[in-house]
């Protein structure tokens, strides 16, 4: 989603505001919306430009972003150049760091600023001011980070909640410093989506034609390989069963202690396995045809876990009926 932001960033000399405006985009694999499995990391850059060439490029960024899906890790150094002009020693730059400091799980203050004002007398900011920095044509990877998809199905998002930038102005020569002019900022937000970890094929089984049902498994790469563990409930998936403080969303009833006491027995079909190694998997129920009319109109609820090495991972719930 492409949003505008009010400016927000320090300057040393400013200039009357041009018309530039520096477009920052957040994207993962060159793509701004994405579905990703729960539990999925996903790597992310930090891309800017400006729209116009009417200026000496980009002289400062300042960058806070936030995830509503968790909290974000500070990005890594810059590399060379262009933007190691822009950290410190060269450049001015948070003191916690160019890729930003960790402040209630948001990252602020990412970036930095060149030497504009020619200092020479400290040991820092010591760079030499380099000019057409992100003119157009000329995209920068400000930064890049790494996230860890929820575990709850939905959709969410990396966005820029504040960020500003300043550009050296066209006129200025750089003799006793160089002049700065504020841009205007535009942004490209991250857009996930973390599809269900468990899916089932059917809405209903008919108790006397008889018939299956089939679930899809997809707990994300991250746990390939693992265990695991399909069970049921009658009662319903809220409120949820709490073990080890993990939320596991149905609720207890005979027909969940059955499945977990008997894995491998019908009307469950392969409902204790391997995940394979994507972190995917299959499991079916069944039932013959001339099934007892009288379980008509009960929803069976079914998710997964996944309890070995550790009890850390309980798919979403999902449902079907039994009809006559």
């Amino acid at each position: 989603m492409l949003r505008s932001l009010t400016l927000v960033a320090a300057v040393v000399a400013v200039a009357p505001a041009s018309a530039s405006d520096f477009e920052i985009k957040i994207l993962s694999g060159g793509l701004d919306t994405l579905n990703v499995s729960p539990g999925q990391q996903v790597s992310f850059d930090l891309v800017g430009e400006l729209c116009d060439a009417n200026n000496l490029g980009l002289a400062a960024f300042r960058i806070d972003l936030t995830f509503d899906g968790g909290d974000l890790a500070p990005l890594g150094d810059p590399g060379g150049q262009p933007l190691a002009n822009f950290a410190s020693p060269l450049g001015l730059s948070n003191p916690a760091g160019y890729g930003g400091t960790p402040i209630g799980g948001d990252l602020i203050q990412i970036g930095g600023a060149q030497n504009t004002i020619n200092q020479f007398f400290a040991p820092k900011p010591a760079g030499t001011v380099m000019t057409s920095v992100a003119h157009p044509g000329s995209a920068l990877v400000l930064g890049s980070g790494t996230l860890t998809a929820p575990a709850v199905p939905g959709t969410y998002t990396v966005s820029v909640v504040e960020a500003g930038a300043n550009v050296i102005a066209q006129t200025t020569s750089g003799v006793p410093f160089w002049e700065v002019e504020a841009a205007g900022v535009m942004v490209h937000d991250l857009t996930l989506t973390v599809d269900p970890a468990l899916t089932v094929d059917t809405a209903s089984i008919s108790l006397s034609a008889g018939g299956s049902a089939g679930f899809a498994l997809d707990a994300g790469a991250a746990n390939a390989g693992r265990v695991y563990l399909m069970l049921g409930s009658v009662t319903g998936s809220s409120p949820a069963t709490t073990v080890g403080g993990l939320d596991i969303p149905l609720v207890i009833d005979a027909y969940t202690l059955f499945t977990l006491a008997n894995p491998t027995a019908p009307p469950l079909i392969g409902a204790l396995g391997f995940l394979d190694g994507q972190g995917a998997g299959t499991a079916g129920f069944s039932l013959p045809a001339g099934s007892d009319p009288a379980l008509a109109g009960i929803d069976l609820h079914h998710a997964y876990l996944l309890p070995l090495p550790v009890l850390d991972f309980a798919s979403n719930a999902v449902s079907f009926s039994l009809v006559p």
